[in-house]
């Protein structure tokens, strides 16, 4: 955990976030009810610090009485069709 931790740290530092690159797509998907992602609030922080960096192509979706684990969730059919949409949207934008 002090590893992950201190990852989160230094990602977290301003000067680190601005230099994120702004052309790679970003999708944030979180359960509504996950108390990891405050309900949905740390979500739509992150979502908004994203947007005001200047991130290109950022969305978010918050899945209604769904928890942490998505893929495990009763609607993780639902989570994973959506996911494969996105990826096919922006595959052309993938560029590592």
């Amino acid at each position: 955990y002090f590893d992950l931790f201190k990852t989160v740290y230094i990602i977290e530092k301003p000067n680190n976030l601005r230099r994120m690159r702004k052309d790679i797509p970003i999708i944030l998907l979180s359960g509504a009810e996950d108390p990891v992602g405050n309900r949905g609030k740390a979500i739509e922080k992150l979502y908004k610090q994203y947007q005001n960096l200047g991130i290109e192509n950022v969305e978010y979706k918050l899945y209604p009485k769904a928890r942490h684990e998505l893929l495990n969730e009763y609607n993780r059919e639902q989570v994973i069709e959506e996911l494969f949409q996105w990826l096919e949207k922006n595959r052309k934008n993938i560029n590592l």
